[in-house]
C-alpha cells in the first residue's frame, strides 16, 4: 500500500511541475530570440572601396566587409586590388582585417598579422553610410598618408 502512495504522490507533483518546466522553457527561448534580433550597429556591412594617389589616379579597388563589432574593435574581410599605376610597394590583398573605431574615427589594418609595411585606411564614417580619409602603409619608420580613399557603403 506505501508503494503505491508512493507512486500517487510522485504522479503528482510531476503533474504540478510539468507546466512550470514547459513555461521555464518558453521563457528561455523568447530571451535569446530578442538578444538575436539585437540592433545591428550601422558601421557594419559591405563597402565598395576606391584609393587615389596623389595626383588623383585611382590606385587600388576592393570591398571590404565588416562583420562584427566588440565595444571599439572592428573585424571584417578586406579584398584589394592593385591598379596598374599604383605604387610598387602596394599589393593585392585578399583576407582579414581589424579596426579600432574611436566616436566615428575608424583606424583600418588592411593586414593585421603584418608588423611592419601592410596598408592602413584612416578615416570618419559619416550619415551617409560612407568611410572617408586617407590610406597609407603602416611602418616602423611611421604612416605617411599616400592618397585619399571612399568606400561606400552598398545597399545604402
Amino acid at each position: 500500500m506505501r508503494k503505491l502512495d508512493l507512486i500517487r504522490r510522485v504522479d503528482y507533483v510531476m503533474r504540478l511541475l510539468s507546466p512550470c518546466v514547459a513555461l521555464v522553457f518558453l521563457l528561455c527561448l523568447t530571451g535569446c530570440s530578442r538578444q538575436a534580433s539585437a540592433p545591428q550597429h550601422p558601421l557594419l556591412g559591405e563597402y565598395d572601396v576606391v584609393g587615389r594617389d596623389a595626383s588623383n589616379q585611382v590606385v587600388f579597388t576592393g570591398v571590404i566587409s565588416l562583420t562584427s563589432i566588440d565595444q571599439n574593435h572592428v573585424k571584417g574581410q578586406c579584398t584589394i586590388a592593385r591598379k596598374q599605376n599604383a605604387p610598387v610597394a602596394l599589393f593585392d590583398n585578399n583576407g582579414a582585417c581589424e579596426a579600432l573605431l574611436e566616436g566615428n574615427k575608424l583606424d583600418l589594418d588592411l593586414a593585421p598579422m603584418m608588423d611592419d609595411g601592410g596598408m592602413r585606411l584612416e578615416g570618419e564614417f559619416d550619415e551617409r553610410k560612407r568611410i572617408t580619409g586617407d590610406w597609407m602603409f603602416d611602418s616602423f619608420a611611421g604612416s605617411t598618408p599616400l592618397g585619399k580613399f571612399e568606400a561606400v557603403k552598398r545597399g545604402g
